[in-house]
């Protein structure tokens, strides 16, 4: 099943998954090959056990046979494989080029993967068929040792660059760009963000892509993270700003597109290797490399990170949320999930005013507001935030399909927004409970055998 569920959405068994409360939340569908590794290990682990044991040698000779099928099998395999792939390199080129040929390292990849294939049709064979002949002659001496050497050797050689190294200089070395943001960008709450991901690596650092920026002090608009938040991913997605599929200038009319919405999520800096043509977007410069130019834009219309919108309207859910929201002035209309009445109050603030932050940390964040209106803070709305007003708790709602807002009566006020996920608690002392539960039978269990025995 856990293989099954690794290969994601091309198999129905992970839509049953995700349909199980808490499933529908995690972004990788590989992370469950951790399933898969530790049934191969516990299976591998059985069979060196039988295999030493008195059934052993029937099951090497066995097992012999069948390796030196599998090299056989594979070196013919391989021949018929590389007399294969010159007869149809052209096609198989021609069908990477219409998937892969607009991204900018298009080409590269093209070829990588041809040579790859290339080299695991003939001497990339070499490996395992060493392997497999290794594996014969262990197997008929019974050499436990041995096969553990082989398993080891094989993976680490497997495994060595699995993950490629990079110099230390892509971390170590400040961006170029950091010199064209605004000043005091790195000290401010505006966001700093990336169109388009799918470029060189080379040009990862002075993109400050791949949560580099945080190295520099900027606040990227989305960051890598195992879970997965619809409500967040469509915003983002409406933004332009999603990783996505999509990539090439068509992210860069996404983006125009869809500035307004980026302008809500407090995004003042972008950084692109494209050029960019709406009004409200101010090229600051550009750092010229051998793979590409890197653009520095200001959005000059983006929202501060705590605002009042004085009007509000209600949506049932996150479809509608998502088609008002792109119907309205973010800044003017605050989109509720949840059910209420509609309807504006008089603007007591400028637009994108009325709040103020007076104190921002991970897990607290204080505010003074001017009412009436929505104060809206354009961080992710999640299960374990509470927010207080003027000391009192307050119902927090989720605005705006994936931000946080609380409703402001008139007048001035105080909030506290806190993470306190009572939940959390709740987990922790339930597990800790049946854990220990669980210790005590099984020392109960260990006492009573060890006096049966005596």
């Amino acid at each position: 099943m856990s293989l099954l569920w690794t290969l994601g959405r091309y198999t129905p068994a992970y839509d049953l998954l995700r349909a199980v409360p808490g499933f529908d939340l995690f972004r990788f569908p590989a992370r469950f090959s951790w399933l898969l590794t530790l049934a191969v290990a516990a299976l591998a682990a059985g069979g060196l056990d039988r295999l030493m044991g008195e059934e052993g040698e029937a099951l090497a000779r066995r097992g012999a046979r069948l390796a030196l099928s599998a090299l056989i099998l594979l070196v013919l395999g391989g021949l018929l494989g590389a007399v294969a792939l010159q007869a149809v390199e052209p096609m198989v080129r021609g069908a990477l080029m219409g998937a892969l040929g607009d991204r900018p390292d298009g080409p590269a990849r093209i070829d990588a993967l041809v040579n790859g294939m290339r080299f695991n049709g003939t001497w990339g064979l070499l490996a395992p068929a060493l392997c497999l002949g290794a594996l014969a002659l262990l197997l008929r001496q019974r050499s436990a040792a041995g096969l553990v050497v082989l398993v080891g050797l094989d993976l680490g050689l497997t495994l060595y660059d699995y993950n490629p190294r990079t110099a230390p200089a892509l971390v170590t070395t400040s961006p170029a760009t950091v010199a064209l943001l605004p000043e005091g960008a790195a000290e401010s709450l505006d966001r700093t963000t990336v169109i388009d991901r799918v470029v060189p690596h080379a040009l990862d650092r002075e993109l400050m892509s791949a949560s580099i920026g945080l190295l520099w002090g900027t606040h990227d608009v989305i960051t890598l993270s195992p879970l997965r938040l619809p409500g967040h991913e469509a915003l983002l997605s409406a933004a332009g700003l999603d990783v996505g599929l999509d990539h090439g200038p068509m992210k860069a009319r996404q983006l125009e597109a869809g500035l307004p919405i980026a302008e809500l999520l407090g995004v003042r800096n972008l950084l692109t290797t494209h050029p960019l043509n709406h009004p409200r977007l101010v090229e600051r410069g550009a750092v010229e490399l051998a793979e590409g130019t890197v653009r520095v834009f200001e959005a000059t219309g983006a929202l501060p990170r705590a605002f009042v919108a004085p009007c509000v309207t209600w949506a049932p859910d996150e479809d509608a949320a998502l088609a008002a929201l792109k119907a309205v002035d973010p800044a003017q209309v605050a989109v509720l999930l949840g059910v209420g009445d509609d309807g504006c109050e008089p603007a007591v603030s400028p637009r994108g005013g009325g709040a103020t932050i007076t104190r921002y940390t991970p897990d607290r964040v204080e505010l003074s507001a001017q009412g009436p209106g929505v104060l809206v803070l354009t961080d992710t709305h999640y299960p374990g935030w509470v927010a207080e007003l003027d000391g009192v708790a307050a119902p927090l709602h989720r605005a705006d399909l994936s931000l946080r807002g609380v409703i402001l009566p008139p007048g001035a006020h105080t909030l506290t927004l806190s993470y306190r996920p009572a939940w959390a608690w709740t987990l922790g002392l339930g597990l800790g409970a049946w854990s220990g539960l669980g210790l005590g039978v099984l020392l109960w269990l260990s006492r009573a055998v060890t006096s049966m025995s005596r």
